[in-house]
């Protein structure tokens, strides 16, 4: 009877929980998160987060929060796997809502460089842009800044083995001198897997012009964390850190790193090395298109520049599905405005579907163009825009929206994507808001 009547209250609770989880609709008529869950998370644990019919999570719990972004812990319904749910937050920080958004988007767009690389990072295991990010909840034991606090808890042993595992991750990571918005709390170790993973980042990283070139691990940075804890020291003990434990931890901190700075060029150098024999073995007279096709990603500057002077050197002799030719345009260095608009008419041409021409939306909004060249493109454009069968075309209102936000379309074009999504409300302020980030 003892066991009957336990059963019966959990059951009772367990229905009550039920009942009480509620339902929260977090995007707005123009399908970006509302501005309330940005500033504020009401969400208690069992409710649904419910962005579109396809993707609703459970909510489990908080990760954690940053100066822009919440991390969530949710579940797909009827599911035990957890996973990192990241969506915009306010902060003292940063509060603009509109910036927030941009942060999450240029997210997004960081980790499509990312993960052509051979360095660990967070994997996006589903997004929306304007909405949120989906990954793995990762096992961290502690970060970079805390390998590099002489104050913190990490064992000499620890320390040791972190270290070793550091070089393996910059050895494969050295293409980049910058990765964007780094900072040491990013890099994060995990005794279990004995690896470093980079789990935040944005869009603007750099790659090394030259073996020399700083990698955005550093002793610069590595100092910069020193003089921090040196003033946790001051505030934990009242008295400023001994200058000998400051000089000897800078010391230790030198010869690390210029170790590791010889490591890197030589790594560069032979990297640059066996790209340049791949694209050496080109026969440019031959079907260049086919070969194309075929080549790696490359990791290094020199390489993608001298790729992009080929596809401009046989540019009338390629012929490729608009999708081979935006993966062949990633193989290379980023296209200035005025390549972009040599190349246009080629790739436009081959455009046939709303994702396509969103793609190719995100994959240049970086360029910024003038009201002539913005005439150009319109012509361009306007061949798939006068389809008759534009209604029939399938698409989601995430697509469209990612179209409504490109500098690559007229206004009278957003409204004619405004008519397909059902709605008139794509603002000034809506429409703004997203060119803000794709044209700086």
């Amino acid at each position: 009877m003892k066991f009957l009547n336990t059963l019966i209250i959990f059951t009772l609770f367990a229905f009550a929980n039920l009942t009480l989880a509620k339902d929260h609709f977090l995007l707005n008529e123009r399908v970006e998160l509302k501005a309330k869950y940005i500033k504020s998370k009401p969400f208690e644990v069992g409710d649904r987060l419910i962005f579109s019919d396809e993707h609703i999570f459970e909510y489990q719990g908080e990760l954690g929060r940053g100066n822009t972004t919440a991390v969530l812990r949710v579940r797909l319904p009827g599911e035990s796997a957890s996973f990192a749910l990241r969506i915009p937050q306010t902060s003292h920080f940063k509060k603009n809502v509109a910036d927030l958004i941009d942060y999450l988007n240029d997210y997004i767009e960081g980790y499509k460089v990312l993960r052509n690389s051979q360095m660990r990072t967070a994997v996006i295991v589903d997004s929306r842009e304007f909405q949120f990010v989906l990954t793995a909840v990762e096992n961290i034991d502690f970060s970079l800044s805390d390998l590099f606090n002489p104050m913190s808890s990490i064992d000499s042993a620890q320390k040791k083995e972190a270290k070793e595992r550091l070089v393996d991750f910059i050895k494969s990571s050295v293409e980049f001198q910058e990765i964007g918005d780094f900072h040491f709390d990013q890099l994060v170790y995990s005794r279990e897997e004995k690896q470093w993973k980079l789990i935040d980042w944005n869009s603007s990283h750099i790659r090394a012009r030259s073996p020399i070139s700083d990698h955005f691990i550093n002793l610069r940075l590595a100092i910069s964390e020193l003089r921090a804890s040196s003033h946790i020291y001051e505030d934990l003990y009242g008295h400023p850190m001994p200058m000998a434990m400051f000089d000897r931890m800078r010391e230790e901190y030198e010869d690390f790193f210029s170790e590791l700075n010889l490591l890197i060029a030589r790594e560069r150098a032979e990297l640059a090395e066996k790209e340049k024999i791949i694209l050496d073995r080109l026969k440019l007279n031959e079907n260049i298109s086919d070969q194309l096709k075929g080549l790696p990603y490359f990791r290094m500057a020199e390489t993608r520049a001298r790729l992009k002077e080929i596809i401009f050197i046989k540019k009338n002799d390629i012929d490729l599905s608009f999708s081979e030719y935006l993966e062949l345009l990633r193989k290379a260095k980023k296209l200035t405005k005025e390549e972009f608009l040599f190349l246009a008419e080629k790739i436009f041409t081959r455009i046939s579907s709303f994702e396509e021409l969103a793609e190719l939306s995100r994959m240049f909004s970086y360029l910024e163009f003038s009201n002539a060249e913005k005439q150009s493109l319109d012509n361009m454009l306007a061949r798939f825009f006068s389809q008759e069968s534009l209604e029939g075309l399938e698409h989601s209102s995430h697509v469209l929206l990612q179209i409504a936000h490109s500098s690559l379309v007229t206004d009278a074009q957003k409204q004619k994507i405004s008519q397909l999504l059902g709605t008139n409300q794509f603002s000034l302020r809506s429409c703004l808001m997203g060119l803000k980030n794709l044209l700086k």
